[in-house]
């Protein structure tokens, strides 16, 4: 095979990109998952608001990886997409997610950040509030920056949970 032939299938350092990257994504989810069941019981008003947040975060993240990358197409175009299958099948597949990713890329991206940002709000943090107003050009550069403001929102509410200052 010549350098000038395409390979088939996707770039082998994509791939390796997303699967290390979700990796990173289930250990943080993992490691929230403990922190739950360890306290259950403090789980009240506004740390059952944190736990609920972070959990979206993370099966946001969790999905999202594997979407990002590749030619996004016509958001527009995907939206119409999105809203036909979920009218028609009632259900959405992860196939179909990436065949229309341009859309749910964004939808994944948006609703991790939206949580990220209500987290912050509410713990009155003002780094993790800038983390996430940083601009980035590349959607490896927004997925990573998202994760980097999950694992600094799991420290503040592992510290929040548990008294630690």
């Amino acid at each position: 095979m010549t350098d000038e032939k395409k390979r088939p299938g996707p770039d082998p350092e994509h791939v390796m990109w997303m699967v290390q990257n979700r990796k990173r994504t289930q250990e943080t989810a993992v490691n929230l998952y403990r922190l739950l069941t360890q306290h259950q019981d403090k789980l009240v008003f506004p740390h059952d608001d944190s736990a609920q947040l972070l959990t979206g975060v993370a099966l946001s993240l969790w999905r999202g990886v594997f979407l990002v990358g590749g030619d996004l197409g016509n958001r527009s175009h995907n939206a119409i997409n999105v809203l036909g299958e979920m009218l028609q099948s009632n259900a959405i597949t992860f196939p179909f997610e990436h065949q229309n990713k341009a859309w749910t890329y964004r939808y994944y991206w948006n609703n991790a950040r939206s949580r990220l940002l209500t987290f912050a709000d509410m713990c009155g943090n003002k780094e993790l509030h800038e983390l996430l107003k940083k601009q980035v050009k590349l959607q490896q550069e927004e997925w990573l920056l998202l994760q980097e403001a999950f694992e600094m929102a799991l420290g503040i509410f592992q510290k929040s949970l548990t008294g630690e200052t």
